[in-house]
């Protein structure tokens, strides 16, 4: 990953935590410590589900899957890995996997909140299978294989 893209990432993790702060500072300011809590803790929830990635990856692929989710957060889903059991990610970088095959899925989706959608990436000899699963999809899994 070139720098650019790097601090492309880093900026857009700067302005997400300073929004983060404005909504705990509004709600403090508000005297609504029951909604503080309820921020930080779906703030510390969805931190908990990127660690798969930091932890799975050397560190120039843990900034591609987390570019990714960022990616997502701009369709207006939340990508959430479950298994992300590979060693070629570059293969996908190189397709813009998984975002190539979750834009269309996600297109025309009908919700209220921003949905959940789950990814599985697993590599063996005949390359790698990346399975959705959403409550929004019409099959409860949706796999591709590259």
């Amino acid at each position: 990953m070139d720098a650019t893209r790097f601090v492309e990432i880093l900026r857009r993790c700067r302005h997400d935590f300073g929004n983060h702060l404005q909504v705990v500072s509004g709600y403090t300011e508000l005297g609504r410590s029951d909604k503080v809590k309820e921020y930080i803790g779906n703030i510390v929830e969805k931190m908990a589900s990127e660690r798969i990635i930091f932890e799975s990856l050397p560190a120039e692929g843990a900034l591609y899957f987390y570019e990714q989710v960022l990616l997502a957060a701009d369709l207006g889903v939340i990508l959430v890995y479950k298994d992300l059991k590979i060693t070629n990610w570059r293969k996908l970088e190189t397709g813009m996997e998984p975002m190539r095959s979750l834009a269309p899925l996600v297109t025309g989706v009908g919700k209220e909140e921003e949905p959940v959608v789950f990814v599985s990436l697993q590599e063996d000899e005949q390359g790698i299978e990346m399975v959705f699963s959403c409550e929004y999809f019409e099959r409860s899994e949706i796999s591709f294989r590259i």
